[in-house]
């Protein structure tokens, strides 16, 4: 789940920081927004247009420094094992 899609759910500590970015968004203050959101414990993805999406809530990292989400929790409890 996209949390940018429900905005005003996230803490409000973390809406502040995405809106002191504006709407111009570039890869450089996308790269650097991820910097400052990764120590609060969140992630997104952008793409071509630099328009970030995809904000989730990491859990944890595996050994191999991969992100985990909700989706991937299976991955973060027994390490990045492919079956």
């Amino acid at each position: 789940m996209d949390l940018l899609e429900n905005f005003e759910a996230l803490p409000i500590e973390v809406q502040t920081l995405i809106n002191s970015f504006g709407d111009d968004f570039t890869y450089d203050n996308c790269n650097l927004l991820l910097t400052k959101l990764k120590p609060l414990g969140y992630s997104f993805e952008y793409g071509l247009d630099a328009t970030p999406y995809n904000l989730v809530k990491v859990l944890c990292k595996n050994d191999f420094d991969d992100i985990v989400t909700d989706g991937d929790v299976f991955r973060c409890v027994f390490g990045a094992i492919d079956f």
